[in-house]
This record gives C-alpha cells, structure tokens and sequence, in this order.
C-alpha cells in the first residue's frame, strides 16, 4: 500500500519543485510511519485472534481500568489459530491482553501522529497548501480511527465500523506516504 501510495503520487506531481527549505522533520515523520506499523500489527493481531469482543466495554476493559493480561499467551506467533502453544484454547485473559496491548499502544499513535498533524498544519502556507490539506485529512481520520475503535467495542464489531477502522489505518499510511514529500531526508 505505502509503495503504491508513493508511485501514485510520483506519477502525479513529477514536476514538483524540490524545496531548498523543508518543512516537515523527517525524524517526526519516520517515528509516525513506526508507531503506526506497530499499531496496524497489533489490529491485525486482534483480527486475527478474534479478540475484538475480549473487551466489551469502554473505556475499562471487562470493567477493570487494567485487566487481567497474559502477556506470553497472547503474543506467542507461532501457534495454531485460537489455540495456545500448548495446544488449548487461548485463555480470555490472553484475547483481553491483546484487545488491550492494541487500545493503549492507540494512545501513544494519536499523540505523535497528531503532533505530525499539528506540525503540517503549522508549515502550510500559501506557497505549499497541500501541506494544510494533508495535515487536516489526518487529523480527521485520526478522530475517525478513535470514533471506529470506540464503536467496534461498545457496538460488538458491526461490520461497517470494522470495515472503516481497516481502511482508516489504510488512509493513515497515505497520508504519511503524502507529508514525506516535505521532509529533508538527508538529515537523518
């Protein structure tokens, strides 16, 4: 998806201007992009493991601001499908400890890639509006991947709030895929 989202791009404005001053940190940028992977393998992670519904309230979770966790349990990668490394079922602690793991790690994304937001919104300006388009765009969908997450929980996983939670995280890589443009990545 970040590979398309760039040759798209390059195609469209390959006779953009390079700027001799860049606006954008690139060292803000690459902590994003990180963060945001983090958090995509932790969503894909509670897809696959079911664990949507491990949690079924907000904000606590099975009515404990910290749940019960097995942290082992839940991350070992290597294991059939709904089952343990032993070969039994995966506890409900474990399916909590997932749910959780990707609702806290969403604190830390919405902190930097809003101050990402902020940054963009502060360097636009009439020589460089798509910086301001962009940064707006993420801010919204940062509002809407919280909104989604929300529902999924208190609404128990209804398809349209699942389906717009995965393309949120989609539109979330584009954007940063889009702010790049703008940073000196010779600093780094």
């Amino acid at each position: 998806l970040t590979a398309y989202a760039q040759k798209h791009w390059q195609e469209k404005n390959s006779s953009i201007r390079r700027l001799s001053q860049t606006p954008l940190s690139a060292k803000l940028i690459m902590t994003a992009a990180v963060v945001l992977t983090i958090q995509v393998f932790l969503g894909a992670w509670v897809s696959t493991n079911y664990a949507v519904l491990a949690c079924p309230d907000f904000p606590t979770c099975v009515g404990a601001m910290w749940p019960e966790t097995a942290w082992q349990e839940g991350f070992t990668l290597w294991r059939e499908l709904g089952l343990n490394a032993k070969g039994e079922m995966i506890s409900p602690a474990a399916l909590q400890t997932i749910h959780w793991a990707h609702r806290v790690f969403a604190i830390f994304v919405v902190l930097i890639l809003g101050l990402l937001g902020l940054n963009a919104l502060q360097a636009s300006n009439p020589a460089l509006p798509e910086i301001g388009r962009i940064a707006k765009l993420l801010l919204a969908l940062i509002v809407l991947q919280v909104l989604t997450g929300i529902s999924n929980v208190i609404f128990q996983w209804p398809l349209a709030a699942a389906l717009l939670h995965t393309a949120g995280s989609a539109a979330l890589v584009f954007c940063l895929v889009r702010l790049s443009q703008w940073a000196s990545w010779s600093s780094l």
